[in-house]
Parts: structure tokens; sequence; C-alpha cells
């Protein structure tokens, strides 16, 4: 399994991916707003690869491998993300999504309230706001819909988003340490 922002998956890599025997694949997608998916991931034309690698999968082998999409709940999509459910669902290439819930970004020094910085606060999802979407894609999972967390993670959001303090680790992020991304 690989997670990916998709943006150096372009025809040649998606063939050496697949020669690889890679089984499962994740996509990030925040957004099917092009322009809005891109600024949150910090890259232009990141949302065309996406797409273009679900292609690439589904064009140029018999066996693709599974694809799965990844999307974080923020305060600047998350108006979108019923929408990118109904997506995934309809989509029969790609076989499930699954929400995170927007945390401190790893480059900035920790900081329990990091959601109220002036850099950040667009991050922050509105609890209300939030807790009616997440009310709506528990709905929306109990119909069947290919969301793969379950209805009590997703209520455990609702809970994140309006009150933070309260799942404030204590211990620091294993990122460097256990575990590690390659950009």
């Amino acid at each position: 399994t690989m997670t990916t922002n998709g943006f150096l998956i372009d025809k040649e890599m998606a063939g050496r991916v697949i020669d690889s025997g890679l089984d499962t694949l994740g996509l990030s997608l925040d957004s099917l707003k092009e322009e809005r998916h891109d600024l949150l991931r910090g890259v232009k034309g990141v949302y065309k690869r996406i797409m273009e690698t679900i292609n690439y999968f589904d064009k140029y082998t018999s066996v693709p491998p599974q694809i799965f999409i990844t999307s974080i709940i923020m305060g600047i999509n998350a108006c979108d993300l019923v929408e990118l459910a109904e997506w995934v669902n309809i989509n029969k290439r790609v076989n499930f999504i699954y929400f995170q819930a927007v945390m401190q970004p790893f480059a900035m020094p920790e900081d329990d309230n990091w959601h109220t910085d002036e850099q950040c606060k667009f991050l922050w999802p509105d609890a209300d706001k939030a807790s009616c979407i997440l009310d709506q894609l528990i709905e929306l999972k109990k119909i069947g819909y290919k969301i793969n967390n379950s209805a009590a993670q997703l209520k455990a959001f609702k809970a994140y988003f309006k009150n933070p303090r309260q799942f404030i680790k204590k211990t620091k992020c294993n990122l460097g340490f256990n575990s590690f991304t390659v950009l």
C-alpha cells in the first residue's frame, strides 16, 4: 500500500507502480473543486494529476491496484465533503474514501492552540458546521456508501472539532522516529 498526493505519477510512473506489484494505492483528495484542492495541497496541478492517475491505473492494466481516497476535514473544504463522498460512491474505480480530521501542520512549533493561530484559522472548521456535515456522512455510511471510517470515528471527529483541547496528545508525534513520509 502506498498513499500519495499523485503529483509525480505520470503514465510512465503508473506503469512502474503497476509492475512493482503494489496492490493498494491511496490518493489524497480534499475537494472536487480543482482550485481548492490545489490550494490545500500547495501544488498547482495536483488535482489534475490525481484524476489522471485514476485513469492510468484503470486503462493500463488488467488487474489495477485498489484505489482509495483520503480526505482531510478542514474549514476550507468542509462544504465539499458530502459531494466528495457521493463521487466516490458512484466511481467504480475507487474502492472507498477515508476521512481524517485536520491536525496541527508538521512545520509549526508545538502549540495546543494552533487552530486559533492567524495563519491556520482557515484550516479549522466551525464546530456546528462540521457537526452537520459529519452527521450527513454518518447517514451516508449507514445506507452503504463507500466510507471506510466507522460511525463512531466520525462522531469522535465532531467532539474533536467542538473541543480540540480534550484530544491533545501527551506525547510527541512519532513522524520521523517510528514512521516517515517520502515526498
